[in-house]
């Protein structure tokens, strides 16, 4: 962790449940969590490790996603968290998982990424819709921007274009 109010380097507070790698990051205002990722090649994890801001610590193991996959797409509402898209060597996905930040409830599936299977886009959270800028996906990158709705569950739909395609950006939320 590392402190806005003042610069200085990161400190080494916690460890996750396992060593992970191309997971989706997700935020509430008391906690972050890691959803998925790659462990090793070629095992993946649909675990959710949670862990408090207010203090340091590990990780614990808080509930799963709806697939094991790496490299989907955080997103963030005020109760919900989203894990949008991912891969792994067995298959591509366009799944919209979401599970609430109030409860140790597994995540489910409630919508579809409009363009099909994809990844390594950039998430992005308003307090009322879930963005996704630049994905990979089926060979093809792409420029689109989609986005869905975090006050009711469905798909998201392509809404505008980036300037570029381009993949394996960074996102931010409201």
């Amino acid at each position: 962790k590392w402190a806005f109010a003042s610069d200085g380097n990161a400190t080494d507070v916690g460890n996750s449940t396992d060593g992970r790698s191309f997971a989706s990051g997700h935020s509430s205002t008391t906690y972050g969590y890691v959803a998925g990722g790659q462990i090793t090649s070629p095992t993946f994890t649909n675990i959710i490790d949670r862990f408090a801001y207010a203090s340091d610590g590990n990780a614990t193991d808080w509930a799963d996603i709806s697939e094991a996959r790496a490299r989907a797409v955080g997103i963030s509402s005020a109760t919900y968290s989203y894990s949008c898209g991912g891969w792994n060597p067995a298959q591509h996905w366009d799944i919209i998982d979401k599970f609430p930040f109030a409860s140790q409830t597994n995540a489910t599936d409630i919508g579809n990424l409009s363009n099909g299977p994809q990844r390594n886009g950039a998430g992005v959270s308003s307090t009322t819709h879930g963005y996704l800028c630049g994905l990979w996906g089926g060979g093809t990158i792409y420029n689109i921007i989609q986005k869905f709705s975090t006050t009711s569950d469905g798909n998201s739909s392509d809404i505008a274009d980036l300037t570029l395609a381009r993949y394996g950006s960074s996102g931010s939320q409201y």
